[in-house]
């Protein structure tokens, strides 16, 4: 067999819940889910009036002002409750805060009330907290912790009690404390309203200080800055004299004019730099006429021009007149050399002069408006510090007392909605119980799940017996043949023959997984249907550690199967004949015989084959395969194998596990059986396979008393 048909297989659907299948579970378990009711409500009931202690809420009522009160009329230094949701729900945790918990806290002396110090004594009424904790402290009392501590405590317990809400589309609070004191509770909601306005105001006269503060610092340091930068302008000014713009632009002219006169020397001393020049190429030139063109000097010409001198002459005329132009000429550009020396030196000065003038006029010119910017500045925050030193004395808070918290109103216990609640979780509890048990467990329900899960047939569904000894089994299958347990045995009975149809078995093993599965119960139920049509039929009781059968028919031989097999006795002595029942039997009797020894012993083949011959059926009741190998042996010689599951008790993994024991030595069950089926879930549907429809026919065969 496959490894999904071991280790079974989902079958498909699973997961989803038949409606009508839950339906019909609540309604077979109502007794339990009733009980579960009543339980529940019982308790709820003991609760709400012995063990619950009386609580009492009282509410004081606050109004937010949204109207300006300010007696002064400016923008206010510190600004009020804002009216939006998200301001609202920001006071709503205000109230709720430590800060003004713990200022109620120290003002009613809260550290001293049991109620909320939890330290200094057990809470009133039934608490499971306070009985463990009064079992743990039996060896002696619990010394007190730190005060510290025993106030975090309390203040916790206080805000536990606190309710604080703000109504849809208002600007109302409603502070609630709900305390075992109806008198408490007032006296706590109206402080705590009282706490939250004078925070209010203390807050804002704490603000406004500290804008104060601020404001007078910083005019302080105003003033220090102006007195500061005032002593700098009268100091550039003594140092400078009067710096103004018109003279600064006068300085910037005269600096431009003596620049001007400088590129003036350089403009001349290029001329001469140039005609000193044309006096040297006159010189290499040594034509009179041409130094007097190139040059466009008088004398030079009027030599040139003479005719009654000799060339020699001339010549020499020519170069004494271009040595006296060129001492005119060098003693020029030095004259101006030295002129542009001094027109440089005082442009320096003057640049310099220029430079520290215009520094000083923009540092006077910062200094000016700074401290112009300052004093505005300055009488700014004066004047908002006379402002806010006025406002000190006439702060009003945003909030006021709407209605003082003078009734209190019983909020706990509520004993009709304690019991209602009560029996709504016995109900839900009671239902989970069955439901879980229905479809939370992985057990099977239907022959229809077994088959899908394991891939073998399921050949029958056997009911619970409404039984309380073995002997009343037998009387109720030979005193009621026509009952749904009888008609779901002779179901089981033909689709066994059925399953092979050419060669019907004749011997058949009944075995389990685990005990109390029902194996024996079929057994016995099928040697008396198999009898009924008139077949010979032997029951062995091959489960020689149990002993069942013998518990059925209320006998206890010394000897039996296991001597038989063992050839200390013939098969005269051990095998008893059921004159009632028809049916022969054969029981383990008192053996001390290894029984998986006596199984695979050549002497038990020999004995069934020597059986075989005298009955047409032999039914072997074996012990669950998973606890003995005894099945997987007598297994090897039997027919068919018929396994036994009890609905809605074993689980999936061990009916995986014991077919995977067969498996490992070659054997297949024939089919499944599922016992104790509850015929009242049937009704309902629940379970449906092959032999299932016999518990709807109980009243078809009428009151006959006997069929085969």
């Amino acid at each position: 067999m496959a490894d999904d048909t071991m280790s079974g297989r989902q079958q498909p659907g699973r997961d989803e819940v038949d409606l009508s299948q839950a339906i019909g579970a609540i309604w077979s378990d109502r007794i339990l889910i009733l009980a579960f009711i009543a339980f529940a409500g019982l308790v709820g009931g003991v609760y709400a009036f012995h063990f619950s202690v009386a609580k009492y809420s009282a509410t004081a009522r606050i109004v937010l002002d949204v109207r300006s009160n300010d007696v002064i009329d400016l923008e206010s230094a510190i600004s009020g409750v804002s009216t939006d949701v998200a301001a609202i729900n920001t006071e709503i945790e205000m109230i709720r805060s430590r800060e003004l918990t713990e200022q109620l806290v120290d003002r009613l002396g809260l550290v001293e009330d049991p109620e909320f110090n939890v330290y200094l004594s057990e809470r009133p009424g039934f608490s499971p907290v306070d009985w463990l904790q009064g079992v743990l402290r039996r060896g002696g009392e619990k010394p007190l912790p730190p005060l510290d501590i025993q106030r975090a405590r309390t203040i916790a317990g206080v805000q536990g009690a606190l309710t604080a809400t703000a109504p849809k589309d208002t600007y109302i609070f409603n502070i609630s404390f709900t305390t075992t004191d109806r008198r408490k509770s007032q006296i706590m909601a109206n402080t705590l309203a009282e706490i939250y306005v004078q925070n209010q105001i203390d807050i804002k006269i704490a603000a406004t200080e500290t804008a104060v503060d601020w404001l007078s610092n910083r005019v302080t340091e105003l003033d220090a800055q102006i007195e500061a930068k005032t002593d700098r302008i009268e100091e550039i000014r003594a140092d400078g004299g009067l710096i103004t713009r018109d003279t600064v632009d006068a300085l910037v002219r005269q600096t431009t004019t003596m620049a001007e006169r400088f590129e003036g020397f350089d403009e001349q001393l290029e001329r001469i730099q140039s005609r000193l020049q044309q006096v040297d190429i006159a010189e290499k030139m040594g034509d009179p006429v041409a130094a007097a063109d190139l040059l466009d000097d008088g004398g030079l010409i009027a030599i040139a021009s003479r005719e009654n001198i000799s060339d020699q002459s001339r010549e020499r005329q020519t170069r004494h007149r271009l040595a006296t132009l060129r001492d005119a000429e060098t003693a020029r550009m030095a004259q101006i050399m030295r002129q542009r020396s001094a027109v440089e030196q005082s442009l320096a000065d003057l640049r310099l002069s220029l430079a520290r003038q215009n520094a000083r006029f923009d540092e006077l010119s910062r200094l000016v408006r700074d401290v112009e910017a300052t004093t505005n500045l300055y009488g700014l925050f004066l004047s908002r510090l006379k402002e806010l030193s006025l406002q000190i004395g006439i702060q009003q808070s945003d909030a006021r007392v709407m209605s003082r918290a003078s009734t209190s109103r019983k909020t706990e216990p509520q004993e009709a909605r304690t019991i209602a609640f009560s029996v709504i979780l016995g109900l839900m509890g009671g239902v989970g119980v069955v439901l879980l048990r229905e479809f939370g467990l992985s057990v099977f329900r239907t022959g229809a799940e077994l088959e899908a899960a394991f891939d073998h047939p399921s050949l029958g569904s056997v009911p619970k017996l409404p039984r309380k000894s073995p002997a009343q089994v037998i009387d109720h299958f030979v005193q009621d043949s026509v009952s749904p347990a009888s008609e779901s045995v002779r179901n089981l009975r033909t689709s066994l023959m059925m399953s092979s149809i050419d060669k019907p078995p004749q011997v058949i093993m009944s075995t389990s997984a685990l005990p109390g599965e029902g194996k024996t119960i079929h057994s016995v139920a099928l040697a008396i249907s198999f009898a009924r049509v008139g077949r010979r039929v032997l029951l062995i009781e091959a489960d020689l550690r149990r002993r069942a059968i013998q518990e059925y028919f209320g006998l206890s031989p010394e000897v039996g199967f296991g001597a038989l097999v063992a050839g200390d006795v013939s098969r005269t002595d051990v095998i008893v004949h059921d004159e009632t029942l028809g049916v022969d039997l054969l029981l383990s009797g008192n053996s001390t015989a290894n029984a998986a020894d006596l199984f695979s012993s050549r002497r038990f083949r020999h004995l069934l084959s020597d059986l075989r011959k005298d009955y047409d059926i032999i039914l072997l009741d074996a012990p669950p395969v998973l606890l003995v190998p005894d099945a997987r042996i007598i297994g090897q010689q039997s027919d068919a194998i018929l396994f036994s599951v009890r609905a809605g008790t074993t689980r999936r993994p061990q009916v995986a596990a014991g077919l995977r024991e067969l498996t490992t030595v070659g054997l297949e069950p024939t089919g499944f059986v599922l016992s104790q089926v509850e015929s009242a879930k049937r009704r309902y549907g629940r379970y449906e396979g092959y032999g299932n429809h016999a518990f709807a026919g109980k009243g078809y065969y009428g009151d006959a008393r006997s069929r085969t």
